[in-house]
């Protein structure tokens, strides 16, 4: 019976209890998700992200060059 007044009796003991219950999970859902969105996105190959960094770059450097000839 100790535990009775934790999970809803003993008056507005339950509606505390109840609010702390739904913030506990919402913590937990909130760790498990950033846990799995953070393993996915280590998981990319460093070489991968690089040659994809050095493409946008070639891709904006090409941009540019055809803004400045417009310009000229």
């Amino acid at each position: 019976m100790m535990g009775y007044g934790f999970y809803g009796g003993y008056g507005s003991f339950g509606v505390f209890s109840m609010i702390f219950n739904l913030i506990i999970l919402l913590v937990l859902i909130w760790a498990i998700s950033s846990y799995f969105n953070n393993r996915t996105c280590n998981n990319n190959n460093p070489d991968e992200r690089l040659s994809r960094i050095e493409r946008q770059v070639e891709s904006n450097r090409e941009t540019l060059d055809r803004i400045l000839k417009k310009l000229e």
